[in-house]
């Protein structure tokens, strides 16, 4: 049995990662830069023309689809709403759930610790690459949230997870 673990507050409130999206901003602003390299300059310096249309494509591809991205990442930077709010009571998700590229706001979806259970943080592979999600099972189903953009990683969410889960007093609820 683990022992209540005093430095942890009594509500942790867990943000998106302003760090992890000016890394995923300077890659995409790099792409661009690529892009409109291959868009305005390509074939017009040095030994290389190369005049097809494919390149020009190419270079617009590189320019609109991270701008749009871009935009995303932006809207992350500034979101200053706590994503996951844990505490002796439950858990208050802030996110959209499984949304690439969504703009709309979440709707706060509050879970006591009695209705939910089998909480874990878990790296599940999504085609070519592995999201964090903060996992649960509710009475109305599965739960998982992708928590890779936030400030937290798999270990301390988990570690919380376990900690408030204690403090509620709530055993833990397994749903077949």
């Amino acid at each position: 049995m683990m022992e209540d673990d005093q430095s942890i507050p009594h509500e942790t409130r867990i943000y998106y990662s302003r760090s992890k999206a000016i890394g995923n901003m300077l890659m995409l602003i790099c792409l661009m830069a690529v892009g409109m390299y291959l868009v305005f300059f390509t074939g017009r310096f040095g030994s290389y023309r190369h005049t097809d249309t494919t390149t020009y494509f190419m270079g617009a591809f590189c320019v609109l689809f991270p701008l749009l991205v871009l935009f995303g990442d932006y809207k992350r930077f500034t979101n200053k709403t706590p994503q996951i709010i844990l505490d002796n009571k439950g858990i208050q998700i802030n996110m959209v759930s499984n949304k690439f590229l969504s703009f709309s706001t979440a709707n706060p979806q509050f879970y006591k610790w009695e209705e939910i259970g089998n909480e874990y943080v878990d790296e599940i592979r999504e085609g070519r690459s592995n999201v964090l999600k903060l996992t649960f099972i509710t009475p109305t189903g599965d739960v998982a949230y992708a928590i890779t953009a936030l400030d937290i990683n798999q270990d301390d969410l988990n570690y919380l997870l376990e900690v408030y889960r204690k403090r509620s007093g709530k055993k833990f609820y397994y749903h077949e």
